[in-house]
C-alpha cells in the first residue's frame, strides 16, 4: 500500500475515533446536565465520592464538553486523546472499585449506558480506551509523515 494511501486511511480511523468519542462525550455531558438533580444525588450516594459530588456533578460533564469539543479541532486532537484516554482510566477505575469493592452500586451515567449493567459498561470503556490509544499511535504516525523524515545524523551518512 502506498505511503499517500496508508495516511489517507490512517485520516479516516483518526476522524472516525474522534467522533466516536464526540457522540460518547456530547451524549453523557448531555444526560448528566440535563438530569443534574438525579445525576448528583446519585453521585452523593457513592461513598467514595460523596465529599466531592458537588464539584464532580460540574466537573464531570465539563470535561466531557472540553475534551469533546477540543477532539473537533485538529490542532488540539492529541491532548484531547490524552484527556479522553486518561478520564476513561479514571471512569473504568471507579467501575471497578464500585464492582468489587462497594455494596451499593450507584450509576449516574446516560440511561443507555445505564441499561447496559456495570460490567458491559466496563467493556465499553475499555474499548474506548483503546480507541483513544489507537487514535495516539494513528496520531502519531500521521504527524511523522506530514513532517517528513528526520535529518540523517554525522554517523548516518558515512
Amino acid at each position: 500500500m502506498s505511503g499517500k494511501k496508508q495516511q489517507r486511511i490512517h485520516k479516516l480511523m483518526l476522524e472516525m475515533i474522534c467522533w466516536a468519542y464526540f457522540i460518547l462525550f456530547a451524549y453523557a455531558a448531555c444526560s448528566k446536565l440535563f438530569a443534574y438533580d438525579k445525576f448528583l444525588i446519585t453521585m452523593s450516594k457513592s461513598a467514595m465520592l460523596t465529599p466531592y459530588a458537588g464539584l464532580l456533578a460540574w466537573a464531570v460533564p465539563l470535561t466531557e464538553i472540553v475534551l469533546a469539543l477540543l477532539l473537533m479541532f485538529h490542532r488540539f486532537r492529541q491532548i484531547a486523546l490524552y484527556g479522553s484516554f486518561s478520564l476513561m482510566i479514571m471512569f473504568s477505575t471507579y467501575i471497578v472499585l464500585v464492582l468489587y469493592f462497594t455494596p451499593e452500586v450507584p450509576c449516574g451515567c446516560g440511561a443507555a449506558i445505564e441499561a447496559i449493567g456495570w460490567k458491559w459498561h466496563l467493556v465499553l470503556n475499555i474499548f474506548f480506551m483503546a480507541l483513544a490509544a489507537t487514535g495516539l499511535i494513528i496520531k502519531h504516525s500521521i504527524d511523522q509523515y506530514e513532517s517528513g523524515p528526520l535529518p540523517k545524523t554525522p554517523h548516518q551518512t558515512e
